[in-house]
């Protein structure tokens, strides 16, 4: 009997589908932090470890969130089929654009315990065993629900602008922002999580 398991996860640690099982991370990344204004925006969806990996096309049966936001108003990516990059976006204002992505849910089939164990080690995702165990699941054949979700920063022009809540949910996001400040770039981070949200699974 399968049972589905939902992880709540990274941005970075979620995979898209068909890719190898070792490939953690996904990030989008700009062809350039910092364009003119009128210029395109333009930005691959990576996938593998370490920042290095493959760059995967626009298909829109792989996600149901493809977006660039300027403060309040938020524009749909409307890509071609295997456009790659998968963000060619044209007419964005001067200030700061958010590109948001979010993939569709995927399912992972745990045949082997200690491969599930080895993978939530790496994750640090605590006493995984336990908790797993208390809820009566199986130790295999159970069945891993996940998505991926990312955001990356381009400055057009000044690239000043705000970060306004654009629904992350329960994900932590990070990313390397051109925002003017003290020093060149600065790192953000935070996690955004639902109060009926347990951390793990549910």
């Amino acid at each position: 009997m399968s049972v589905t398991l939902r992880s709540i996860c990274a941005a970075f640690v979620l995979a898209l589908p068909a890719l190898p099982a070792a490939s953690h991370e996904f990030w989008i990344e700009p062809l350039a932090f910092q364009v003119a204004p009128g210029d395109p925006l333009e930005a691959r969806l990576r996938v593998g470890e370490s920042f290095e990996g493959p760059s995967y096309s626009y298909l829109p049966r792989n996600f149901i969130r493809f977006d660039v936001a300027q403060g309040d108003a938020v524009t749909e990516v409307d890509g071609r089929l295997g456009d790659n990059p998968a963000l060619q976006f044209d007419g964005a204002a001067e200030g700061l654009a958010v590109i948001l992505h979010e993939t569709s849910d995927n399912r992972l089939t745990y045949d082997e315990w200690a491969g599930f164990l080895r993978f939530a080690a790496h994750k640090d995702f605590g006493d995984v065993e336990t908790m797993h165990d208390a809820r009566g699941l199986p130790r295999e054949g159970f069945r891993e629900s996940y998505s991926r979700h990312a955001k990356s920063l381009i400055a057009v022009g000044s690239g000043a602008g705000r970060i306004a809540n654009t629904g992350c949910g329960p994900r932590s996001w990070r990313w390397q922002t051109p925002i003017p400040t003290t020093s060149a770039t600065a790192f953000q981070c935070w996690s955004c999580w639902r109060a009926n949200r347990a951390p793990m699974c549910r």
